[in-house]
């Protein structure tokens, strides 16, 4: 398998990201407020960036990868989605649709 320049295997997903993002998340204050949070998130997706257009080619030449890389997204949509919603009050009429 190809290795990117951190060395470590290129893999789509990184088996570690979803943690990282969790973690990340969980981290932040309760009292913060949610707009500002998901930095936390962008952040990461940056200290990713060296690594993206080797991921890109990688999923393109392999469907496998391409399907492990959906499932990543799906979990990370919906681990965003389930932290957001309880980060908010029930009448938060701006996240009504969203429930």
């Amino acid at each position: 398998m190809p290795v990117c320049s951190s060395g470590k295997e290129a893999t789509v997903p990184d088996p570690e990201a979803h943690d990282h993002w969790r973690a990340l998340l969980e981290a932040r204050p309760d009292d913060e407020p949610l707009w500002t949070s998901p930095t936390a998130v962008l952040d990461y997706v940056e200290s990713r960036r060296d690594t993206m257009p080797l991921n890109h080619r990688l999923k393109a030449q392999s469907p496998t990868l391409a399907q492990s890389a959906h499932f990543f997204s799906d979990h990370l949509r919906t681990g965003l989605r389930t932290w957001v919603l309880g980060r908010v009050p029930d009448d938060d009429t701006l996240m009504a649709p969203c429930n």
